[in-house]
């Protein structure tokens, strides 16, 4: 896929030590009932009103997550303090529950016959593709009402 060890070359972040992610995953399918599992999550650490909190999505791509964690490849937007270019970002790891203001299930992906790592490539991806889409392709593109973390989950 090229995604990893290789720099894409938009105001995407640069995976030039692409060898810790999907490590953080399962590398085989767990619960059958979660695999695929996509969630829209409102982290609580960012602000204290849920409006204005950071919004991700995470896709539960191994079938791992509990009652306390929720698990997966989670994609969401961000932007530097000092500029306000929007970056797109792609992590794989746990969150608590109590991390949240709030989870929303919003579906499910079917998973391929093949590995969770190798799935979260291809969200990984998926992910950009929708990042390349909400911009159109531009780069060094402003954090604003039109392009967020919020519009980018939304979208």
């Amino acid at each position: 896929m090229g995604l990893i060890n290789c720099e894409i070359e938009l105001n995407t972040k640069q995976y030039t030590d692409g060898m810790s992610f999907p490590q953080n995953l399962e590398q085989f399918y767990m619960d059958p009932k979660k695999i695929g599992n996509v969630y829209v999550v409102v982290f609580k650490h960012d602000f204290l009103h849920r409006k204005l909190a950071h919004h991700a999505l995470i896709v539960d791509v191994a079938g791992s997550s509990t009652d306390s964690h929720t698990c997966g490849a989670t994609i969401h937007l961000t932007a530097k303090a000092s500029t306000k270019i929007t970056e797109f970002h792609i992590h794989d790891r746990s969150f608590r529950r109590e991390d949240f203001h709030e989870i929303i299930y919003i579906g499910r992906l079917h998973p391929p016959q093949y590995s969770p790592w190798f799935w979260a490539y291809d969200i990984q991806r998926e992910g950009l593709q929708l990042f390349l889409g909400l911009t159109n392709q531009r780069k060094n593109v402003i954090w604003s009402a039109e392009i967020n973390c919020q519009t980018y989950v939304a979208y």
